[in-house]
């Protein structure tokens, strides 16, 4: 009995790290610009000759980190036009969720170079460049399954809330599949 008493502190508290770990992993929104640049996409910095679709971007030295951003999606809301000629580019959207698949090097007009698709479905093209709001958008696991030397199983159903933050509402933990 003492055993499972042990393994229970410690599912607590493995639950509880979970929970703090997926709660924070939602980045809080940062400004910047974004411009866009059009096709051909390929070939990229991260994936060479391999299509990713066209809801991509290139990352500037902001959000690049020496390639680490290769693969992350972001999450990029239209605030407002940058310049007088097209002083309300925003359209009506919202926001447009982007996977980093190449570098915009030195010189780059922006934090954030959308493909041409990804910023005409949240911006008028013919401004070139907007302000934005942007954060890392995070892919929660429908669950985490967990064996604790070979006596039990665990599971953890995070609860999300939708678009556009994905925090972890609660964590529910089931032993084995009973979820009583």
């Amino acid at each position: 009995m003492a055993f499972f008493q042990h393994y229970s502190l410690f599912i607590v508290l493995l639950a509880t790290t979970l929970w703090l770990s997926y709660s924070s992993s939602t980045a809080a929104q940062d400004s910047g610009t974004a411009t866009f640049y059009t096709p051909p996409y390929v070939p990229s910095s991260c994936y060479g000759f391999e299509d990713e679709g066209v809801m991509i971007a290139a990352a500037s030295d902001a959000i690049w980190d020496n390639g680490a951003a290769c693969g992350s999606m972001y999450q990029v809301s239209c605030l407002g036009g940058t310049n007088s000629g097209t002083p309300h580019p925003c359209l009506d959207s919202g926001s447009v969720v982007v996977k980093i698949v190449d570098y915009c090097p030195d010189g780059c007009r922006g934090t954030i170079d959308l493909s041409q698709e990804a910023f005409a479905s949240i911006a008028d093209p013919n401004a070139g460049k907007i302000n934005i709001a942007y954060q890392q958008y995070v892919i929660i696991p429908r669950h985490v399954q967990l064996e604790i030397c070979g006596y039990f199983t665990v599971y953890f159903f995070p609860s999300l809330t939708s678009l556009p933050s994905y925090i972890m509402q609660n964590l529910k933990v089931y032993n084995g599949g009973n979820r009583d």
